[in-house]
């Protein structure tokens, strides 16, 4: 570090002025790049999912009588069976074959 600044202070005042007006560029692009870019795509990509988000809900909002309708007045019911009971009788019920390794 020591070297640096001896190398610096060495220097003639015209090539310290360009090594700070360098350094500072090198700072800007850093900023921009480290800190704007990335700002910016996060914005933007929350944004779209922000409205994607509210048309899925628009189209909720507008087919909840759809929705009401399609669903079925009998109530869930588990039966009182282990696990491994229940998924096979369920594959059962629709005809689905289920093989264990």
């Amino acid at each position: 570090m020591r070297s640096l600044a001896t190398y610096y202070a060495q220097l003639s005042s015209r090539d310290q002025k360009a090594l700070k007006i360098l350094l500072a560029f090198l700072v800007g692009c850093t900023v921009v790049l480290g800190v704007i870019f990335p700002s910016y795509r996060f914005y933007s990509e929350n944004k779209q999912t922000l409205l994607s988000n509210q048309e899925l809900l628009l189209w909720m909002a507008s087919n909840r009588d759809n929705v009401s309708m399609a669903t079925t007045n009998q109530p869930l019911t588990q039966k009182d069976l282990p696990l491994i009971q229940l998924v096979s009788a369920s594959a059962d019920d629709k005809s689905i074959t289920i093989s264990r390794l």
